[in-house]
């Protein structure tokens, strides 16, 4: 049985603080490369109220929050939407959605754009891990598969201990699939969490295309920065190897980051 996380106000702040971080910077410094849909700032400061519901919602000056589909922006969590009215105050002359990923993710929960049932939700994510990014073997280089052994093979032991499953890394075009059993395993587990918090962990898993490192993060193994380095342990390699593109790969590595902490923000706030 998995252990369970307790959202204590330590968990919260880190992870707000985590978020807050690197979501500012990316407000400041790769906005120019991130311009799918813009408008200028229209309101001086937003905050959170209470509705006749008892959920909370955000105010931009006087007006309430809405999602894309106008539904009312209402969450559960009084926390999360301290989070979110934290990153509508954090966008500057221009409202940049594409780095307002606690936004995006309550959207997607509330608006529901592409329904499917949770079985079919968790059926999606099976893919990621036959193919996950940490069961990759690189047949080429010996020094990386040494830092694949001592970087990926502790948290992947772990991973098989805590599910009793026996998924390995694979060096094969096309990985093995996942048993029967495995499939049951892996539903189990996905099935205890809610709306919200499967939102989370889909798209933990869509932005670092880990399955592994994504339970890692949730289950308070690896923190946001660290499941992020699990996730592009090739890129940085060769990026040392070969050098970087000026402000690329920069990029990557904060907007991942930025999104693993963003999903356990939503996973931790719903428990």
């Amino acid at each position: 049985k998995m252990a369970a996380i307790t959202c204590t106000g330590r968990h919260f702040a880190f992870y707000l603080r985590c978020y807050i971080k690197v979501a500012s910077a990316g407000t400041r410094h790769y906005g120019l490369v991130t311009r799918n849909w813009e408008r200028k700032r229209f309101y001086k400061h937003s905050s959170v109220y209470q509705s006749s519901q008892g959920n909370y919602g955000v105010k931009l000056d006087h007006r309430q929050l809405k999602t894309p589909l106008r539904n009312p922006f209402l969450l559960p969590s009084k926390d999360l939407a301290i989070a979110v009215a934290q990153e509508w105050n954090d966008q500057r002359d221009i409202i940049q959605p594409s780095l307002m990923h606690l936004t995006s993710l309550c959207n997607t929960a509330i608006d529901k754009p592409v329904y499917k049932e949770p079985e079919e939700r968790i059926k999606d994510l099976f893919p990621y891990l036959e193919t996950d990014v940490l069961r990759c073997v690189d047949g080429e280089s010996d020094e990386f598969a040494r830092i694949q052994e001592t970087t990926i093979d502790p948290h992947l032991n772990w991973f098989n201990k805590q599910f009793g499953t026996n998924i390995s890394r694979s060096s094969t075009l096309i990985p093995p699939s996942l048993t029967d059993k495995e499939k049951t395993i892996f539903s189990n587990y996905l099935s205890n969490l809610n709306l919200w918090q499967l939102t989370g962990f889909s798209y933990g898993v869509e932005c670092s295309k880990s399955f592994i490192a994504t339970v890692l993060l949730f289950e308070e193994v690896v923190t946001p920065c660290e499941a992020t380095q699990l996730a592009l342990l090739e890129s940085n390699f060769q990026t040392k190897r070969w050098g970087t593109v000026e402000w690329a790969h920069g990029v990557e590595l904060e907007d991942v980051t930025c999104r693993l902490s963003a999903a356990k923000l939503i996973f931790l706030l719903h428990e």
